[in-house]
């Protein structure tokens, strides 16, 4: 694997994610997927994507301001029912 790229910079990321997903599923399973296996590559793919989009600052930026209007919106409701408003 890491012959392939021939000195070249790359990132691992994904051959990583695949080893930890393969040992976690021989655990559970039984059975591990083969690395070249197109499906297995997609759902480790997607899961790095979507660890790299929750870890973004606007995702950061959405769950903070979702949060707060919750708060606020339970907040007002609290004020409202106790009639102190």
């Amino acid at each position: 694997m890491i012959d392939s790229y021939e000195g070249q910079p790359f990132n691992p990321t994904v051959q990583l994610n695949a080893a930890a997903a393969n040992i976690i599923c021989s655990i559970i399973f039984g059975d591990r997927f083969d690395y070249e296996d197109e499906t297995f590559v997609s759902l480790i793919k997607r899961v790095n994507e979507n660890a790299q989009l929750l870890g973004s600052p606007i995702a950061h930026v959405s769950l903070i301001l979702h949060l707060n209007s919750n708060t606020l919106q339970k907040k007002s409701f609290a004020i409202c029912s106790n009639g102190n408003l």
